[in-house]
């Protein structure tokens, strides 16, 4: 019996990715990566198939995390001994992307918008806008403003500025990819806009076997997207998903790209409970800054819905969970 993965916690901490005891790639050699695309990721009987589904998520979840961290929990997962090795996308010191290679497999995982949780004092308590303007990744996902892609059609100029620092790295690393590799592309949040723009990028480098997002922004407009090169293209949203559906198609005319996959076996937001169990998480806050005075920003209850979906550690809890049941005996 493959095990579930317990519900995340829905305080800031929680859901800022990625949290450190997550299981990122268990059971991996059990339910290893299978690099030729399933046409559906739902069997015949209806249950959820897509391995690399849950694969990604838990890639583009771990991504995040700093160099030593990743390198580490990539040790210590099934994945060495499954033959696969680590690399990295760099923008200048900044790690943009992760790059794991299989004899069978390359596969480049973009990282979204990474936050960075404060630790705010009586003493020097940053703003809002101090916390805005010192994080370059909220200020690529503010450059809406529409801008013309080599591809064809209109692309986010911010999604377009910030790919265009690492275009040359991602050829370098698609360079080296054998003939026996099938090349997968994915990522959460602006990892997935990044994505959609390296399938663009990429098109005449050989065919690309999958691209899937997760909480994906809008990237482009209509003519953009129909100019991306054809492959098995998912873009899985959970629930109420906010960041999913911006920037809003007027009056730029972005739209979607990718086939809509909703994250399977999720229920509707409970109202009453999860107004509990935010007061119980505030409580809990309180009672840490008073011990440390200091605010504890990280125990500070986050149940916004459509933004508390965006969560990454959703996306790979509940995509491992929907393919455990349907791989575990009834």
């Amino acid at each position: 019996m493959l095990p579930l993965r317990p519900p995340p916690k829905e305080t800031i901490e929680g859901l800022l990715p990625p949290p450190p005891d997550f299981p990122c790639f268990a059971h991996s050699d059990v339910v290893p990566f299978q690099p030729t695309a399933l046409v559906s990721s739902v069997s015949a009987t209806g249950s959820f198939q897509d391995v690399n589904a849950w694969w990604l998520a838990d890639a583009s979840l771990l991504v995040y995390g700093d160099a030593p961290s990743v390198k580490s929990r990539f040790n210590q997962s099934p994945l060495p001994g499954l033959g696969f090795s680590i690399d990295w996308i760099h923008d200048g010191d900044d790690i943009r992307g992760m790059v794991l290679s299989a004899d069978d497999a390359l596969v480049i995982v973009f990282r979204g918008t990474k936050l960075q949780l404060p630790g705010i004092s009586s003493t020097n308590p940053p703003s809002i806008v101090d916390l805005i303007l010192g994080n370059e990744d909220l200020k690529i996902d503010s450059r809406f403003l529409p801008a013309a892609s080599r591809a064809g059609g209109l692309v986010h100029s911010g999604f377009l500025e910030a790919f265009a620092r690492i275009s040359d790295r991602l050829d370098a690393v698609v360079k080296t990819r054998s003939s026996e590799q099938k090349l997968w592309l994915a990522g959460h949040s602006l990892g997935g806009a990044l994505a959609v723009l390296a399938l663009a990028h990429l098109a005449d480098d050989g065919p690309i076997e999958g691209v899937y997002t997760y909480g994906c922004p809008r990237v482009g407009d209509r003519a953009f997207v129909d100019s991306l090169p054809p492959c098995v293209h998912r873009r899985f949203v959970h629930r109420e998903d906010v960041i999913a559906k911006l920037p809003p198609s007027w009056p730029f005319a972005y739209v979607d790209a990718g086939e809509f996959q909703a994250v399977p076996d999720v229920s509707p937001r409970a109202l009453l409970s999860d107004l509990n169990q935010s007061f119980s998480n505030l409580a809990t806050a309180l009672k840490r800054s008073i011990e440390q005075k200091r605010l504890d920003v990280g125990a500070v209850p986050f149940s916004i819905g459509g933004l508390a979906d965006h969560a990454p550690v959703y996306y790979a809890t509940l995509l491992w969970n929907a393919l455990a049941q349907g791989l575990n005996p009834d």
